[in-house]
């Protein structure tokens, strides 16, 4: 991938960075960064060394403003019988990675740009970030956030984002539930970092097994159903990882020493 690639992949040990590169459009999300993302998720899903990515964008003013507006009219005025859901494909693919993704929102994440922000498992943001969601003032409904924003926060915030189109800043996001950290705009990309560096050091398995577990549970109807999917996840995880026995003595030793 070269400078004019839309995404830009680089690894250090166990950590990943994908980068938005459009600073000239506000990272704007086109086909290219789409399948770029793909692309690249597909490249680190490859590699067992790689436990954790970080996303951001190019540039100081956007983590990405959203759907490019050439894009986005594309997609609105396609053929509806050949709808184009490139979009989700990248949701799916960052939801079902065997990696933990973190978003690391270094500006501005607007309207579609907040649906690949939910998509994320972890999110840390510069104190200098806003989210909104501007369609109400386009005259249309989102194409795809609703469905996953109502899924992440309460109805009533939900709401105020999509009637009001006011942006949240980092504060107000990390509030309601949008993003887990907020730090100053210039420790950002060091405290993502940290922060990826830190969740890297656990074991590859029991990551990936701890983020199925989740979303799965998350896609049941009830309570029981949610606890036989996450008791069947946990007991194919210990069939799956040689390391549990290690683990299991670990805690074992530790609780005696206790005594």
């Amino acid at each position: 991938m070269g400078e004019a690639d839309p995404i830009l992949l680089e690894t250090k040990g166990a950590v990943a960075r994908i980068t938005i590169n459009r600073p000239d459009k506000r990272n704007a999300i086109s086909g290219g960064v789409i399948q770029g993302m793909i692309e690249a998720l597909k490249q680190i899903e490859k590699d067992p060394s790689i436990k954790v990515a970080v996303t951001t964008g190019a540039g100081k003013i956007a983590w990405s403003a959203g759907y490019d507006m050439d894009y986005l009219s594309g997609l609105i005025h396609a053929d509806s019988s050949k709808p184009d859901e490139s979009g989700l494909e990248l949701n799916d693919a960052i939801r079902n990675s065997s990696k933990i993704v973190i978003a690391a929102v270094n500006g501005f994440c607007l309207g579609g740009a907040v649906t690949l922000l939910l998509s994320h498992d972890l999110a840390i943001a510069s104190d200098k970030a806003q989210i909104g969601l501007p369609e109400i003032f386009r005259g249309f409904p989102p194409r795809y956030v609703v469905g996953a924003l109502v899924r992440t926060i309460a109805v009533k915030p939900a709401m105020e984002m999509l009637i009001t189109g006011r942006n949240l800043s980092a504060a107000e996001a990390r509030q309601i539930g949008l993003i887990n950290r907020v730090v100053p705009d210039g420790e950002l990309e060091a405290a993502a970092e940290r922060w990826a560096e830190e969740i890297a050091q656990y074991n590859g398995i029991t990551l990936d097994y701890t983020k199925k577990s989740v979303y799965r549970c998350m896609d049941q109807a009830t309570y029981d159903q949610a606890m036989q999917t996450n008791i069947a996840i946990h007991e194919e995880h210990n069939r799956a990882n040689p390391n549990v026995a290690q683990g299991l003595e670990a805690m074992r030793k530790a609780r005696v020493g206790k005594k």
